[in-house]
């Protein structure tokens, strides 16, 4: 399944309209239709009373390619970090719980710089372990241009901390060790919702 995110609502492109099960609150959409109109993809989908799009394709994988060559897509690696309790490290930034993630730079991987992201963004001195979880998409604005985020997302263990700091400038102002059974009380966005539900 090839999903990326607007705000709360997601489009996924699919070979059937049987995923379906939110009746009105699903809106299915021919391939060709959201391909040819991708300049006004994000005010389209917002106007919608719909937040979940269903693109019918006979090849997602090919038309999700098309769909996602014709924006400016930013690379960014994040960590899903568990502590020996199981808990997971998530980060207070603009009114949101959030995982750390960030900008992959010109000069590391895509591993590196997401490790370099958490340890910037939550204080934590070292991480042992990362294995590859998954992948995000998700559109956002920024100086009037529509940005297409991709995200590597990494499992991340054997974590060396003392004290949990956040990175301030980044407005990050609280990192905090939560529960995964806790996980539903903390408001967040619906791609990192969608992340923490596959743990």
């Amino acid at each position: 399944m090839y999903k990326v995110f607007i705000n709360n609502k997601y489009i996924i492109f699919s070979q059937s309209s049987a995923i379906a099960d939110n009746g009105t609150d699903t809106q299915i959409i021919s391939a060709e239709k959201i391909i040819n109109n991708s300049a006004n993809i994000i005010s389209f989908i917002e106007k919608e009373e719909a937040s979940i799009f269903i693109i019918i394709s006979s090849n997602p994988e090919y038309d999700f390619k098309k769909f996602i060559s014709l924006f400016h897509v930013i690379v960014a690696g994040g960590g899903i970090v568990i502590n020996e309790e199981e808990e997971i490290l998530l980060i207070y930034r603009r009114g949101c719980w959030d995982l750390p993630k960030g900008k992959i730079e010109e000069d590391e991987s895509i591993e590196n710089g997401a490790i370099r992201e958490v340890v910037e963004e939550t204080g934590i001195m070292s991480v042992g372990k990362t294995s590859h979880f998954t992948d995000s998409f998700h559109f956002y604005t920024q100086n009037g241009e529509i940005i297409l985020k991709k995200t590597h997302w990494f499992l991340m263990s054997d974590i060396h901390y003392k004290d949990l700091v956040p990175q301030l400038e980044e407005e990050i102002t609280e990192v905090k060790w939560v529960k995964k059974k806790d996980l539903n009380s903390y408001k967040t966005y619906a791609s990192i919702e969608d992340i923490l539900k596959k743990l």
